[in-house]
């Protein structure tokens, strides 16, 4: 895909206690284009720390749900 088309496609991960995998599922669209958003259903296994501490420079847009 062309990178000019991958900045129309935004991905969303919704995830619950999965920050066990969720490396695993960026690995292949990180660094792509693609905008990427990952909601956390109100887990409590420090997501926010693990993506910031494995993609510190990316844009990657994190939510984080209370419940």
């Amino acid at each position: 895909m062309k990178k000019d088309l991958a900045k129309d496609i935004t991905i969303i991960i919704v995830t619950y206690k999965s920050s066990h995998i969720i490396l695993e599922a960026l690995k292949n669209i990180i660094n792509q284009g693609y905008r990427i958003i990952i909601v956390d259903n109100g887990s409590n296994d420090d997501i926010d720390k693990i993506l910031g501490e494995s993609y510190p420079n990316s844009e990657i847009e994190l939510i984080l749900c209370e419940k």
